[in-house]
């Protein structure tokens, strides 16, 4: 797949991305597959269509706070949405030619009437689907159950029962259906044994192509391609079918809707059907908009707040980080046990040391993140694990932070030290800045004193810290930089 900028309906030298190019035969030049994107003034989607290859469109227009206005899908005539209050509401009551009764909604503005599948729907404290009955057509009785936090338990549809805990997914009988990894999932063949699902995703996490390896050949599973606001269309569907697709949410089937955490997002009509939990922070956008009408540009993680292309750069940095520091300490951890206390010579001395780098650069956008990791035994600290990252839109805002982890050799407690900076504009003069501090992480408190092999009972404290603190800090450069694109 490869992403152009500059190429397309209409040339955009501001980040928008023009035009997008596919190929499952070839990678290295694909060209089998284009799309072109135009935006309107405000950056807003307004044509998504290919010009080789698949057929698909979508023609779009908006209202002064972000609502869909009109809808035109594969050249089938435009869709026209409308609002309640004569249009001067944000709750959509009808999209013609579409729906064949209007929405409802409750006093929180959750839509309890789905106009498009005839659904009925109840919503617990947070907000979240709790019961979807349909009595007409296929009939369907859908619940789900959720833990405190809002996080998914169980579903059930029909009175077929699934589970979800920590990214493993049982069956009713409690066997395991499937284990999620980094790559896909790990699918159960019924025999205790498991085959490898792979998955590949593009730039917004859309899953396009499954396959597993049989024999070393790879074998595709599932082809998939999307519209721009995430309706699916299916090149090829084998024997498996994924359901984990549009930036790599789970699709209910029974609505036709994806699951993002905080609420289901509709993507035939492009829309959320309840309020956005966050809606204070982008008061000039309709709380039911989805992804600031860009979504080719922006995700929306959980369904809390769009995120874009750079804030994705830091979290990703930061995983890739976090995977690395992990390895690194493991290593190291792993030679500590084999050494002896090292004798001091002069104070702080490191005595073994090893690091790695990772970095991304978005030219056009001027977006850069550089973070790096380290491991060291140290004369006068142990096993010290420091993590640092810093990014930056040129011009607009710059971020730095850094922290290290290590273990007092007088009191024997694991102790964290950061600092960090936030700055805006040109000005190289800090606007925000997070003061050197020093910190008790809670652990075990074993002492180091008589041998360096004690190391190793605190190396998980160690790396929890370090994780803990970046990603708090990470979060917030990433919410300032929402706000600003906002």
């Amino acid at each position: 797949m490869k992403l152009d900028y500059e190429d397309g309906v209409g040339q955009g030298y501001n980040g928008n991305i023009t035009k997008q190019y596919w190929n499952w035969a070839n990678t290295a030049s694909p060209t089998a597959n284009i799309f072109n994107y135009g935006y309107d003034k405000l950056n807003r989607l307004g044509s998504a269509a290919t010009a080789a290859g698949v057929s698909m469109s979508e023609a779009l227009t908006y209202d002064v706070m972000g609502n869909i206005a009109s809808l035109n899908r594969d050249g089938a005539g435009a869709r026209v949405y409308n609002y309640q209050n004569s249009g001067s509401s944000n709750r959509l009551q009808s999209v013609s030619g579409l729906t064949a009764e209007d929405y409802e909604y409750d006093a929180n503005g959750n839509a309890i009437k789905d106009g498009l599948n005839g659904f009925s729907l109840t919503y617990n404290y947070l907000n979240l689907p709790a019961m979807a009955i349909r009595t007409t057509g296929t009939a369907v009785n859908l619940s789900y159950t959720y833990d405190a936090t809002g996080k998914k338990l169980v579903k059930n549809s029909n009175g077929s029962v699934r589970n979800y805990i920590d990214g493993i997914e049982y069956k009713l009988d409690g066997t395991i259906d499937i284990i999620h990894t980094k790559e896909g999932v790990a699918q159960n063949n019924g025999s205790g044994t498991y085959t490898y699902h792979y998955n590949l995703s593009d730039h917004l996490g859309n899953v396009r192509y499954s396959f597993e390896v049989v024999n070393g050949i790879i074998s595709p599973l599932q082809k998939d391609d999307y519209y721009a606001f995430g309706k699916r269309k299916t090149s090829m569907l084998g024997s498996v079918d994924n359901k984990y697709l549009y930036n790599g949410k789970e699709l209910q089937e029974e609505l036709g809707q994806y699951d993002y955490g905080a609420r289901f997002y509709d993507p035939v009509i492009g829309r959320w059907n309840v309020v956005d939990p966050k809606a204070e922070l982008g008061r000039r956008w309709s709380p039911y908009n989805y992804t600031f009408d860009n979504p080719i540009k922006f995700t929306d993680p959980d369904g809390m707040w769009p995120d874009p292309i750079f804030g994705s750069l830091l979290y990703s940095a930061y995983v890739a980080v976090s995977a690395k520091v992990q390895s690194i300490v493991n290593h190291v951890g792993n030679t500590a046990l084999k050494m002896e206390k090292p004798q001091s010579k002069r104070k702080g001395q490191d005595i073994v040391r090893v690091g790695v780098g990772v970095e991304a650069e978005h030219k056009r956008t001027g977006a850069k993140v550089e973070a790096g990791a380290s491991s060291a035994i140290n004369s006068k600290k142990g096993l010290v694990t420091g993590a640092g990252i810093s990014g930056e839109i040129k011009n607009v805002v710059k971020g730095e932070l850094s922290g290290q982890v290590y273990q007092d050799q007088t009191t024997g407690q694991t102790k964290f030290e950061g600092e960090g900076s936030l700055k805006f504009g040109k000005t190289d003069e800090p606007k925000i800045t997070l003061p050197s501090e020093e910190q008790t992480i809670s652990g075990d408190g074993v002492s180091v004193s008589g041998n360096v092999k004690e190391l190793g009972r605190t190396v998980s404290d160690a790396v929890d810290g370090v994780k803990k603190y970046i990603k708090a800090e990470v979060d917030n450069i990433k919410k300032t930089i929402n706000r600003g694109s906002n």
